[in-house]
């Protein structure tokens, strides 16, 4: 018979991947939200969803992120693109 923590230990390791997977099927959403919305010419309105899968670390979604900012700048790259 398992002990109080080995039973609270498989209890944190069966929940963990389910919040975890939700957390990136969530970003994912996200990220495929403001693709869609960079590709018919809406940069702006995609950085709140590209900034969130950009804080998660998805380069592809930085590097859109520097794209919609240069494209929002009429002088290109500023700190913030490059950023």
């Amino acid at each position: 018979m398992p002990g109080p923590m080995q039973r609270l230990l498989l209890i944190v390791l069966l929940v963990l991947p389910i919040s975890a997977l939700a957390l990136e099927l969530e970003t994912q959403a996200a990220k495929n939200e403001g693709m869609r919305l960079y590709n018919i010419g809406h940069s702006t309105a995609a950085m709140p969803y590209l900034r969130q899968a950009a804080e998660v670390g998805d380069v592809e979604a930085m590097y859109y992120m520097g794209e919609a900012e240069r494209r929002q700048q009429m002088m290109g790259l500023t700190r913030a693109a490059m950023e």
